[in-house]
């Protein structure tokens, strides 16, 4: 969204991009858009970690799952002091979860 005109443009995007998806976070850090998780078109809950920026385009952020958040939909994100918090969300499409990130 252009602010000063209030106008949208489609980016063409030519590197690999995070699956269609809903129930996702997405937060701005510095020139970086992160999303992480949500819930794919199977209704599948999602742990992966995006990161945009128009220099680069997408990247997906490569992990160690024991110090990872396990897949999540509906869920929150936040900056503060350039740290990202995630709390909460549905796990499975049924438990409610109430940890912080």
């Amino acid at each position: 969204l252009k602010a000063a005109s209030w106008t949208w443009d489609v980016l063409n995007v030519s590197s690999e991009r995070p699956s269609a998806r809903y129930g996702h976070a997405s937060v701005v850090l510095a020139d970086r858009v992160l999303i992480f998780g949500g819930r794919d078109s199977n209704g599948s809950d999602l742990n992966d970690l995006w990161i945009f920026t128009i220099d680069t385009n997408w990247t997906k952020v490569e992990y160690n799952m024991a110090s990872w958040p396990p897949a999540r939909s509906f869920h929150s994100m936040s900056i503060s002091e350039g740290k990202v918090a995630l709390f909460g969300g549905i796990e499975g499409g049924v438990s409610v979860l109430d940890d912080f990130w």
